[in-house]
């Protein structure tokens, strides 16, 4: 194999290898002093801008040649730092030469200001020209207007003129949740806003019951009317192979196993990529008790898919058999398989200052110099292809072990141009990306 010369374009700002080191975008992600009234923030956007009670859209307006017999788009989360990981994973996307692309949160960090969405958005995706959808993620709620930023980006054409600058096509969204329906080959794609905390099921009085209403609507017909559908949103209540306590999403787990047409479940937020079966996911979603509605190989499997760009999370969690037993919730073993060489070989700050603020300081400090790596390795999205002649449907993770292993068909010394994707990579290599075992048909 040649030792590629891999050329990215320039970073803005401070994008690149220590972004999470630099104190105004720590203080601008913080998720502390904020209150999550993202739910009301939704509301008055929506009121102020009436839409269609369905927020439903044929998939027709995403296709470039609506009547395709057969068309495919990517799933991704937590993409928006603008630097080599996010840009590292354009030639395998190109490569698998989607339709569309859905964005499952996280979208523009650190905050999801007019700026970052231009850095973590725009500029990576430049001359992708293809529709871009999105469900919102906690960032996109710490910004200036808390969340309009993303509204005017995705569900408006106020920024259009910036999308045709940047070669992207713009198919305005419904609103901040959506539905995207394909009657020919009977398929629904729920997008679901899970707000600034996953506070959606409503603690403190700061629900949705305007999204529970719509999303529990539009699965009773599709239900009704013979379809299979996936749904994704961006923060998971079931993650690391434990309940996330501080999340409020209860109600809408249950929602959604109330409907066996549901075959698949996305979620982002972590920064890694974990599965999980349907018997495991009716067991977290009635560990409470109560009886489901519906046999548990109803229930839909549930995937947590964040390695779209960002910073990697350990999966240490789940990196010995002693550890696996203690967790409240099976994992399935793609977590080992794929992600168990992703360790942390360094400790760039090696300073004991006991219990102190200090010691607290640097410990944060050290956790996001080596969580912040920016190496385009061991990223992760989800690959979705539907067959309308057959009325089919697969959704396979895509797993980008090493950035430089796609090209192993040039020769050394080469130069790619990592944002355009030329040369391209090994088209088996692409294939060799492919998670197959791990597919879902829905």
């Amino acid at each position: 194999m040649g030792k590629i010369i891999a050329d990215y374009p320039d970073f803005a700002r401070n994008r690149g290898p220590g972004f999470w080191v630099n104190p105004s975008n720590l203080w601008a992600a913080r998720r502390k002093l904020r209150r999550d009234r993202s739910s009301d923030w939704r509301a008055a956007l929506h009121s102020q801008n009436p839409v269609d009670p369905a927020h439903s859209v044929p998939v027709e307006k995403l296709l470039e040649s609506p009547d395709k017999p057969a068309y495919s788009f990517i799933v991704l989360a937590d993409s928006g730092e603008g630097d080599k990981s996010q840009y590292g994973l354009l030639p395998l996307i190109r490569a698998l030469e989607p339709d569309f692309m859905i964005i499952n949160g996280d979208v523009a960090y650190p905050a999801g200001n007019t700026q970052d969405f231009e850095e973590g958005f725009f500029a990576p995706y430049r001359n992708l020209k293809i529709p871009i959808w999105a469900t919102p993620g906690n960032h996109e709620y710490y910004s200036e207007k808390h969340g309009t930023e993303f509204y005017e980006t995705f569900c408006t054409w106020t920024r259009a003129t910036q999308w045709s600058s940047f070669g992207l096509h713009l198919v305005p969204q419904p609103g901040m949740f959506w539905e995207i329906r394909d009657d020919t080959a009977r398929k629904v794609i729920l997008g679901i806003d899970s707000g600034m905390t996953g506070n959606l099921d409503g603690k403190d009085g700061a629900g949705n019951i305007q999204q529970h209403t719509w999303l529990t609507a539009r699965l009773a017909t599709a239900q009704a009317l013979g379809y299979s559908a996936m749904a994704m949103f961006h923060i998971p209540g079931l993650v690391n192979g434990k309940h996330a306590k501080e999340t409020h999403l209860d109600q809408l787990h249950r929602t959604l196993t109330m409907f066996p047409c549901l075959r698949l479940v996305l979620t982002g937020h972590e920064h890694s990529f974990q599965k999980y079966s349907p018997e495991v996911f009716s067991k977290y979603v009635y560990r409470d008790g109560g009886q489901p509605t519906v046999p548990p190989d109803s229930f839909p499997h549930y995937m947590v898919s964040g390695g779209g760009g960002a910073y990697l999370a350990s999966t240490a969690w789940f990196g010995s058999p002693q550890k696996r037993k203690k967790l409240d919730f099976d994992c399935a073993p793609v977590c080992v398989d794929n992600w168990e060489q992703y360790k942390r070989t360094h400790r760039p700050l090696k300073v004991n200052l006991g219990h102190s603020a200090m010691s607290r300081l640097v410990g944060a400090i050290d956790e996001a110099i080596l969580d912040d790596a920016d190496v385009p390795d061991m990223m992760s999205f989800v690959l979705v292809e539907v067959n309308r002649a057959n009325k089919s449907a697969r959704a396979t993770p895509i797993f980008q072990k090493d950035f430089e292993a796609l090209f192993a068909n040039l020769q050394d010394g080469t130069r790619v141009d990592v944002q355009a994707g030329v040369p391209a990579p090994d088209p088996q290599k692409v294939a060799d990306c492919r998670q197959q075992r791990d597919s879902v048909t829905w």
